[in-house]
This record gives C-alpha cells, structure tokens and sequence, in this order.
C-alpha cells in the first residue's frame, strides 16, 4: 500500500500593466491566497503466477482561492479615472475539490502480447461565490462528473523491440461566469443574441487521443530510439471571449461594457509524429536527438466566442475553421553530446566532461489570424567540467550564438496611450498588438557544488 500527501499554501499581490509601457494607460491590482490539499491512497499487487499486475486507489485534491480584484486606473485622454472593479472591496472564495477513484490492470496474454486497461472516475465540485451574488438562486457549489479510460496494446517481436497502440480520454472540467450572473435581464438578452449558448455556466472540454509506437534498443544495447505518432480530437474547447454590450451602470463612463466570459464549442484537430534516440557511440561519447512535426488545426469556433484579431482583420463573419492554432512551433528539435573520461586524481577530481545541447524551435503564430510569425530559434549550450568524489565544478555558457529570436508570442488588444487617444480609440479593443518574451542572452558561468559526507 502507498500513501501520499501534500499541502500547498501561496499569498501574492501585484500591479498588472496591461500595454506594458512606461505610461499608465491602464493598470490594475490584484490579489489572492491559495491553498491546495492532496491526498492519494494506492492498493496494487501481482496475481496469476505474476501475468497479472494490479492497482487500485483514490485521490483528492481540494484547491481554495480567496482574491479581491480587479481595482485599475486608467489614462484616457490625459485624464486618469479610477475603476473599483465589482470585487475591488469584497473578498470572494473559489475553488475545486476533486474526488476520484482510479484502477489499472496489466495482463501478459501471450508472451509476446500484453495489454494494459486503466480507468479513472471523478467528482469535481466547482465554487465560485462571484457567480451567487448576480443570482436570485445560489447555484455554486456545483458537483461534475465524468470518467476517463485509457488501454494500451503491446506486442514484443523480439526482446529488443516493442509495438504499441494507445486510446486515450482526458477532459478538463467546466465551470461558471460570474460576469454573465452579474448581468441584467436585457444584458443577457444582448448578449445571447450575439453569443448564443451563453450563460452562467460552461460545459467540460474533451479530449481524444490515438497513439501508434515503436520502440527499439539495438547495436547490442548501444543505440535504442522512440518513434510515436499520433492523432487528438480536442472538443468543446473552452474559449476565453468577450463582447460589447449597453452599460447600465449609472454614471457609466462610456455606453458600452464589455463582457468576458468562458465558452464551449471549438474544436481542434492535432496529428503529428516524435521520434528521439540515443547513440553510446564508444564508451567516452554518447550522442542523443529528437525531433517532432505536430499539424493543430481549427475545424470548428463557436458563434459569437470572439475570434480576437482574426474578426478584426477579416471582419467578424470570416470562417476561422482551417487556422492553424497558435502560440506553439510546428516543428522542434534537439540534439545533444556527451564526452566523459577518466583522468588522474588531481585536486579532489577524478574525472571531466565536456557536453553541448542544440535545441531549434520552428516558427509560430501569435494568434489565430496566422498573420504575425515568430521566427524560428537555434540555441546552443556548453558546459565542461570536472567531478570527483565530494566535488563538482563546471564552467558554462548559455545562448552561445546569442539568439534573440523571442521565446514567445501572443497577440492581445494594445492599450497603450497612443491608440486609445485616436479617433474611436477610447474603448476600441480591436486594435491589436502582440506581447513578446524576450529570451535571456548570452551569459557565461560557474558551478560548484560539494557533497557532504
């Protein structure tokens, strides 16, 4: 039997700056305490003269979030005006509690054939108090559930090689929008017509997965590599959205407001392959690689979700189906060399190494128009160093050509000063802008590190 256990506890509060510039076009303060409690209880063994390997447990996890947010201050015009935001001085509780029950069983049929069957049943409890206080019935907590299966199919042609086929589930949970509670009877109304589907609550996204996989150790168990293709139905995506809808809030300055909420809908298809392997080529050098093609594509956008700048660029009655998704590089890969060897002991060492690790990463879209690309990225690490019983000290150096490709992309509304002060530009959200990480430079150092004994 095996028992785990964890507790988790984290405080913070920030300034968000939404432009991220030097004005303070907008920017607002949060702030939220979190607290996550696990427990995992294991039952497994060995039946039928050991063809048959068992596991049976179950799992809880319960995450509690107390925030206050969002109080901002905006720059419009030159004039900076004050917003509390709905929950700026009240102190609202959220959070999950996930109860499962989880069961695994692997079965050598033949023996070259085995199989493996694993299930899993869940309750999630979902909280969030923001949504009760639009409502006349409290309708959080609410309790989902579902179950996620998950069978592999193994055969052994020889000792050194293995085939398998995997079907796989996953889901993740759906929950509620606060926002949408928090509306009136004819604000719904507007909304439902331009979003229509949309309420208080939102449904579980899912997900299907086909694997197909060899994997081969050869060269008298120098050399061995993995190859996986696959193939994943993503449905009743959970998309984060927004509309424009008539501001009834007395004294509102401006006459519309704008709503984000969750919605289900999109779905995504995702094929691809990734093969990596390893080469001891003499006892000193060893050489490993990878490499991986992943083709994600949109083949449906629910109506009214908001499609960002892809309705935007191509006005909002465009076919988003056939984008590629965003934010992640079609095509990576890696490849990496160790050299080790003896040397006379000297000064607490009695070996060194010398290793160099090349990734590259493809280029991406920032955003679902496919209109803005990443470029592709080469880094290059080194490291050379020399251990001994109690001692290490290596010397390194990272980004060696000084790629400054960005690690990242993601398009968003730009609320720098400058647009907002255009024509139209006060609450025009269409105006776009993409957020980039910087990657770190070119940096030189070392490493020492002494086990004691």
């Amino acid at each position: 039997m095996q028992l785990l256990a964890g507790h988790y506890e984290e405080a913070w509060g920030f300034w968000a700056d939404y432009d991220f510039t030097a004005d303070n076009s907008y920017t607002a303060f949060y702030s939220s305490e979190i607290k996550d409690t696990s427990f995992e209880a294991r039952l497994l063994g060995r039946a039928l003269d050991g063809r048959l390997s068992w596991i049976f447990g179950a799992s809880q996890v319960d995450t509690k979030l107390k925030s206050i947010g969002e109080a901002g201050v905006a720059s419009f015009y030159l004039f900076p005006v004050f917003f509390p935001g709905g929950f700026s001085t009240e102190l609202f509780e959220s959070g999950a509690r996930t109860s499962g029950i989880f069961a695994s069983a692997d079965y050598q049929l033949t023996e070259r054939f085995s199989a493996t069957l694993e299930g899993r049943y869940q309750e999630d409890e979902i909280r969030d108090d923001a949504v009760n206080k639009g409502l006349s019935t409290p309708i959080s907590p609410a309790t989902l559930d579902s179950f996620v299966p998950r069978a592999t199919l193994r055969f052994k042609p020889s000792d050194t090689e293995t085939l398998y086929f995997t079907y796989a589930e996953g889901n993740l949970p759906g929950g509620f929008n606060a926002s949408v509670a928090a509306l009136n009877v004819g604000q719904r109304a507007q909304l439902e017509a331009l979003a229509p589907g949309t309420g208080v609550t939102y449904g579980e996204e899912t997900l299907k997965n086909y694997e197909l996989g060899w994997k081969q150790v050869f060269a008298e168990g120098r050399a061995a590599f993995n190859l996986a293709t696959f193939f994943m139905k993503r449905q009743d995506e959970i998309i984060n959205a927004n509309q424009l809808i008539t501001d009834a809030t007395p004294g509102a300055p401006n006459p519309l407001a704008t709503v984000f909420f969750n919605s289900n809908g999109a779905s995504t298809d995702i094929y691809g392959f990734e093969i990596d392997g390893t080469w001891n080529a003499t006892d000193n050098l060893s050489l490993q690689g990878s490499f991986g093609y992943i083709h994600a594509e949109i083949v449906s956008f629910p109506a009214g979700a908001g499609t960002g700048d892809f309705g935007d660029i191509y006005g909002r009655a465009a076919n988003v189906e056939g984008q590629r998704a965003p934010r992640f590089p079609p095509v990576s890969g890696s490849l990496s060399a160790t050299y080790k060897a003896e040397m006379s002991p000297r000064a607490g060492f009695n070996s060194w190494y010398v290793r160099g690790d090349a990734y590259y990463t493809g280029k991406f879209w920032d955003s679902i128009s496919n209109v803005s690309e990443a470029e592709s990225a080469g880094d290059v690490n080194l490291r050379f160093g020399a251990r001994g019983d109690s001692l290490g000290l290596e010397f390194f150096v990272t980004n060696l050509l000084d790629e400054d490709a960005p690690a990242s992309a993601n398009n968003f509304s730009d609320l720098s000063f400058g647009p907002r002060v255009r024509p139209g530009g006060l609450f025009d959200f269409s105006r776009e802008g993409v957020q980039m990480a910087l990657r770190d430079k070119r940096q030189f150092g070392v490493r020492v590190n002494y086990v004691f004994k």
